[in-house]
């Protein structure tokens, strides 16, 4: 068996969603999207943290020959109903603090990575939802979300993981479209509380929900605070 479809049966043993493979090279739509509109990115281009350089992998890992792109699903949880509305699903599943079986899962596939002799490395720079889609994984909606290509039903609750690896990987084919359905007429932008959604697939993060309850600062503006709701986190 191929070390391609050995990795690819570990990630769906251990419980992963899907997996899919794409190359080290820079990922050029992502950048070009990010240079057009800076003054709404600026604070994702910083020295601590900069996902522009995140999306130049080989500049920043010259070792790096190609990207595993793991799906986690998590829309087979059940969530609190007293929490819905407050703080995100997504943020309700995350172990990044408090470690669990979720997390392990990740250590546990890392370990069976090592075990191929093969160096890895998980950079929180790296676009994840254009890693995914490059990786042939997810495919776009107007609304910026990112959708399941096989299996979970097509949803949208999905956490994409990109992994660099120092092995050379066949890519799989690409799946960056959009694929909304052709009967929509902008239902997502027409919904969106805040007005954060402006055009297809693009979205002024300083009007989004999710950036003002975790990266906003001082006090919420004005004329945001009754669209946001009863929103704490996400």
């Amino acid at each position: 068996m191929e070390l391609k479809e050995r990795l690819r049966n570990m990630a769906l043993e251990l419980g992963f969603e899907d997996m899919g493979f794409t190359s080290a090279e820079p990922l050029d739509l992502y950048i070009e999207e990010i240079e057009s509109r800076p003054d709404m990115y600026e604070w994702v281009m910083t020295d601590r943290f900069n996902v522009k350089r995140g999306a130049s992998i080989r500049k920043k890992h010259p070792w790096a020959k190609s990207m595993l792109v793991l799906i986690r699903n998590y829309h087979r949880r059940r969530f609190p109903p007293q929490l819905i509305g407050k703080i995100g699903r997504c943020y309700q599943v995350d172990e990044r603090k408090e470690r669990g079986g979720e997390h392990q899962k990740i250590k546990d596939f890392f370990a069976l990575i090592k075990g191929e002799g093969i160096r890895l490395f998980f950079d929180e720079e790296t676009p994840a939802r254009m890693s995914a889609a490059r990786a042939g994984l997810v495919t776009y909606g107007k609304n910026c979300f990112v959708y399941a290509r096989r299996g979970m039903l097509g949803a949208s609750w999905l956490e994409s993981i990109p992994i660099l690896l120092d092995v050379e990987i066949e890519p799989d084919n690409p799946s960056i479209e959009l694929e909304c359905p052709s009967w929509c007429k902008n239902a997502c932008i027409a919904a969106c509380p805040t007005g954060a959604l402006y055009s297809n697939r693009k979205m002024n993060p300083s009007r989004c929900i999710a950036f003002n309850t975790y990266y906003g600062t001082g006090i919420t503006k004005t004329d945001l605070r009754e669209p946001m709701g009863t929103w704490v986190y996400g």
